[in-house]
């Protein structure tokens, strides 16, 4: 009877498992081990956070190679096979059994229990894991640059923000733990001597005695012996200015200061900016010796490699523009790359104080404040809609109470001055507006006729006070008057010029804007195109005709520009001169460029990322319209406005 009952239980539950494994697939068992009889035997090697082992991770992978061996029960070697850059070693013997997986030359500070695993005659793969190896000693050695020991620095070892355990350096510059688990320690120093700071570094598991050498920097207080003279300005306006240079980018208005970086061969020399106000620090260098300037947290940890100033681009003159708050210090250096000394100058701008600014978007009367700069800015609204000015033609002028000598400058276009306006001086001559048109030779009546091609843009006007000397601060009130109707002209649409040949393929890794601070240089190749280096690769520059991404305001679809008379050839030629760029010619302020119709004879030669490769006539394309977008006297651009748009794919 009991025999019965059994057997009834165990069909009963064969039946109900067929049944439910028959509605439910995690039923089967889905992990696949392998037949030892095809496959030898597969073992993967991790960590003891789970991440893999490779080939990579030996103290040197040339002589140590992470290796996985099969044994007999007694230590003997059957099989051994290395770990490859996936972690997985492929151990080629054929005869399934039971034996011991042996790791050797695994990276230092871990272990492994070589008779904790052992294989089966019936299972090809295995997962083995390394172990935090036991508690050890760790040891810093501090000096100088000069390689002398650097005693009494106390020394915090960080997990996180928690404090492990602290030691002081010795007489010697040695500082050493008692035993503490292996880790990856944040080293943490304290109480160098007044001028010396040191690069964040990190300790090991293998615990390898760890050296560090304190670093030096010339602290930046801008005293008057620094500050460049009428002279010295003028040196570096021709250096910086240069209109073969992609922008103008050196403001001479500024108080600027040069500090002389003596670099030995392949030395790197340390200064720190101590900042009297927040703004922006310009930092710029000549052309020299083989030299790169980068900018450091205040760890001396890198801010960001695509800032580094380097004697490369631009005949070796650069420039780079770094926020820096009041109070607060920014650390950079200055090295050499070749095995010759340098004798770098390095120049440094205080901060310009940024212009107020006033919108207007109706005729009347505004007031604009100088606090602190000899600048405000009037920013003209355009509009169709009705929200702002319409068409006609408009009178600003200043008021005629105004005791200061003030002129008026409209930067959204460039070229000749209006004709019965030229009448400003330099460096203003390039742009349209009026230094004295009220007749007294203070003030200024400036006119503009904006037809309905003008109307959806900002129109900037910078009213700036001429005098030497100004008792800050200042209001000046400007009125803008509607004096009749703008001269209407038939407005000729005309496709962009350019072509592509062919379509650009569907690239792997993520699309990436390029900077546009000269810190990565785009360089033409034999086939036409255009191309950039990224970490040692090259890549292709590509432009992105259709993406819109959120916060992205300048890709190459969003753009429009409206010429400016430029001469009677109305043929697009790259030999003409437009904002000091050479770029295709622009016909006549009656001339509007199509883009729609471009995008859409050229959608066919868009990847899936809206993205073709750039070249020649693309290039010049993009600088026409670029370009003169960016056109502003205070340098508020990018330094190369052609690149807003283009990428390439990380």
């Amino acid at each position: 009877m009991k025999t019965k009952f059994k057997l009834l239980i165990v069909l009963l539950v064969t039946f109900c498992a067929t049944l439910v494994c028959g509605l439910v697939t995690a039923c089967k068992d889905d992990i696949d081990y392998g037949d030892p009889a095809k496959d030898g035997y597969i073992i993967t090697v991790l960590f003891p956070d789970g991440s893999p082992v490779t080939n990579m991770d030996s103290d040197d992978p040339r002589y140590y190679i992470p290796t996985a061996e099969l044994t007999d029960m007694d230590g003997n070697r059957i099989a051994k096979a290395e770990i490859n850059a996936s972690g997985v070693a492929q151990i080629n013997y054929y005869e399934p059994g039971e034996y011991y997986i042996k790791l050797t030359d695994y990276p230092t500070g871990y272990a492994f229990d070589n008779t904790s695993v052992k294989t089966s005659a019936d299972r090809a793969r295995y997962t083995v894991s390394l172990e935090m190896g036991p508690p050890t000693t760790y040891t810093i050695n501090l000096s100088y640059p000069d390689e002398t020991p650097m005693p009494n620095v106390t020394v915090s070892f960080m997990d996180g923000t928690k404090l492990v355990t602290v030691v002081t350096t010795d007489n010697d510059g040695v500082a050493t733990t008692l035993k503490i688990p292996r880790g990856i320690y944040d080293i943490v120093l304290e109480g160098l001597p007044k001028g010396y700071s040191y690069k964040s570094v990190k300790t090991t598991i293998a615990a390898w005695p760890m050296y560090i050498t304190a670093i030096g920097a010339t602290d930046i207080t801008f005293e008057d012996e620094d500050k460049l003279n009428e002279a010295g300005v003028a040196v570096w306006d021709t250096a910086l200015n240069d209109y073969a240079l992609p922008v103008i980018r050196f403001d001479k208005t500024a108080d600027c200061y040069v500090y002389t970086a003596n670099v030995g061969a392949g030395e790197e020399v340390f200064f720190r900016i101590n900042a009297p106000k927040t703004g922006s620090y310009t930092i710029g260098s000549k052309s020299g010796n083989d030299y790169v300037i980068q900018f450091y947290n205040n760890d001396l940890t890198y801010v960001d490699t695509s800032l580094t100033i380097s004697s490369a681009s631009n005949n070796g003159n650069n420039i780079q523009r770094m926020q820096i708050e009041e109070g607060k210090t920014l650390t950079f250096s200055v090295k050499s790359e070749s095995r010759k000394a340098a004798k770098v100058e390095v120049l440094i701008c205080l901060p310009v104080p940024e212009p107020e600014t006033v919108t207007a978007t109706a005729v009347g009367t505004y007031t604009l404040k100088f606090e602190k700069f000899n600048m405000a800015i009037l920013n003209f609204i355009t509009s169709p809609d009705g929200n702002g000015f319409g068409q006609g033609v408009y009178k600003i002028s200043s008021d005629p109470q105004n005791t200061y000598d003030v002129m008026i400058i409209e930067y959204s276009v460039t070229g000749n001055p209006v004709a019965g306006n030229g009448d400003l001086p330099e460096p203003y001559s390039d742009y349209s507006g009026n230094d004295n048109g009220a007749g007294d030779g203070l003030n200024f009546v400036f006119t503009n006729s904006f037809p309905t091609s003008y109307l959806g843009n900002t129109i900037p006007y910078h009213i700036i006070i001429k005098d030497a000397v100004i008792n800050y601060p200042v209001e000046i009130n400007v009125t803008i008057e509607r004096t009749g109707d703008a001269i209407e002209t038939e407005v000729i649409t005309e496709t962009a010029v350019a072509h592509v040949d062919t379509k650009y393929a569907n690239q792997t890794g993520t699309f990436t804007w390029m900077p546009t601070n000269n810190s990565v240089e785009p360089y033409r190749k034999a086939d036409g195109n255009w191309y950039v280096q990224v970490d040692g690769q090259e890549k292709a520059l590509v432009v992105a005709i259709t993406k819109k991404l959120s916060g992205q305001a300048y890709s190459f679809a969003n753009v429009e520009y409206f010429g400016e008379e430029s001469g009677e050839n109305s043929e697009p030629t790259a030999t003409k001169q437009n904002s000091k760029l050479t770029v295709y010619d622009l016909a006549s302020s009656t001339t509007r460029w199509d883009y729609a119709n471009f995008i859409k004879q050229y959608e066919g030669y868009v990847n899936d990322d809206g993205v073709y490769q750039v070249n020649d006539e693309l290039k010049l394309f993009l600088e026409r319209y670029m370009a003169n977008n960016f056109a502003d006297f205070n340098n508020n651009k990018p330094a190369q406005p052609w690149l807003l748009g283009c990428g390439y794919y990380a």
